[in-house]
This record gives C-alpha cells, sequence and structure tokens, in this order.
C-alpha cells in the first residue's frame, strides 16, 4: 500500500461514451453505448501507479463501470476500488463524492486526490480535488499528458491539501514540471508507448 491514493472519475475524465460514432472506432462496447478511451489513458495509469495507489469513482452504475475498468486496467495493477452511484451522496438535488469514505481503506485524506471533470463533486473537499477539462471525445485530447507529471510532483508532498490546484497554465506549468522537455517530446514518447498497447487491439463487446 502507497502513503497516497489517485481517485479518478470515468466519464469525461478517463472515457467518453456515445450513442452514435464520433467517426473512429470506439474502444468497446458496452450495452447501447460506444465508450471512447481518453488518448493516453492506459499509459497516464501506468506512470500513476508508480506513485499512487488508485481508486475509481463514478456517478455511474456497477454494471456500467465494472467491464470499462476491467479494460482500463488490463495488463496493469487493478484499482484498490470501484465506488459507483449508490457511494455517491445526494443532497438539495445535488451529487458529490464524500471522500472520507477512503479513509476506512487506511488513507489519510492530506494524501488522497480526486480527479473529475465536475467540481461538485469534490465540493465538500475543495483542497482534494483537481479539475480536468471534459473529454468529449476528441482523439487529439492531450490533457493527461499534462496532468501525470504534476501529480507526481503532489506525491512528493505530506499534505496535498495546502497546495493550490490551479495547474491549467501551460507555458508555467511546462517550465515548472516538465524541466524543459518539451509537449512535443512529451507526446512523441506517450504516443509511442500507446501504439504498443494498442497495436493488436479490437474493440470488445460487453452485454449486460
Amino acid at each position: 500500500m502507497k502513503t497516497h491514493l489517485l481517485v479518478l472519475d470515468l466519464d469525461e475524465t478517463l472515457i467518453h461514451r456515445s450513442l452514435s460514432s464520433l467517426g473512429y472506432q470506439p474502444t468497446m462496447v458496452v450495452r447501447e453505448w460506444l465508450i471512447y478511451f481518453r488518448p493516453f489513458c492506459r499509459s497516464f495509469l501506468r506512470d500513476c501507479q508508480r506513485k499512487f495507489d488508485i481508486g475509481i469513482w463514478t456517478a455511474s452504475s456497477s454494471s456500467y463501470a465494472i467491464p470499462i475498468v476491467v479494460e482500463l486496467f488490463r495488463g496493469i495493477t487493478p484499482p484498490r476500488f470501484i465506488f459507483t452511484a449508490v457511494d455517491c451522496r445526494r443532497e438539495d438535488n445535488q451529487v458529490s463524492k464524500p471522500l472520507e469514505r477512503v479513509e476506512t481503506f487506511g488513507y489519510s485524506l492530506s494524501r488522497v486526490l480526486l480527479v473529475d471533470d465536475r467540481p461538485e463533486m469534490y465540493q465538500h473537499h475543495p483542497e482534494n480535488g483537481i479539475c480536468i477539462p471534459p473529454f468529449l471525445g476528441s482523439f487529439i485530447d492531450s490533457e493527461l499528458l499534462y496532468l501525470q507529471p504534476y501529480l507526481e510532483s503532489l506525491a512528493l508532498l505530506s499534505n496535498v491539501r495546502e497546495v493550490n490546484k490551479d495547474w491549467r497554465h501551460p507555458q508555467e506549468y511546462t517550465n515548472r514540471f516538465l524541466g524543459g522537455i518539451g509537449l512535443h517530446s512529451l507526446l512523441s514518447q506517450a504516443e509511442s508507448l500507446e501504439s504498443v498497447e494498442t497495436e493488436d487491439s479490437q474493440v470488445s463487446e460487453v452485454t449486460s
């Protein structure tokens, strides 16, 4: 067990679902949904596992989420837990993710991060939340390439809640966290890794 926990949302964070084709092949099919994985998501998960335990928390149902998580983590360490809609908090017509639940696994909230495209999901724990722009299916999306090294920098801290999570300043971010590597170089490295992982992949169809 690692000291830091990274909790990741599914829809619009790691994947996008659509009832119709986006013009390129989906990663898999779950019931009526075409599922598109965010570019570089598998290399992102693998790299984050060097510093974090990973949990998945979606506001969707378990029957929808579990086959997607199985495919996301194919070939790497599975997540510590999968929380779904029944684990969310509902009050005043709002849904949120009560992060104190992860303390039952032995994690301190001072070392827990939640990445989600909807800030209201971590409204009760804003110091733990990191907002990522929603993934709507673009095959040129590169958000995870920016996010992963930033997360690694937070894994060095004893209290992640004390850090401002406004990381969406590309040039400042590149200078501070990528150490002059440059986005073009980072993209090339990640694309090489991703192409190896998906070389022989086929669309998986899951039925309920």
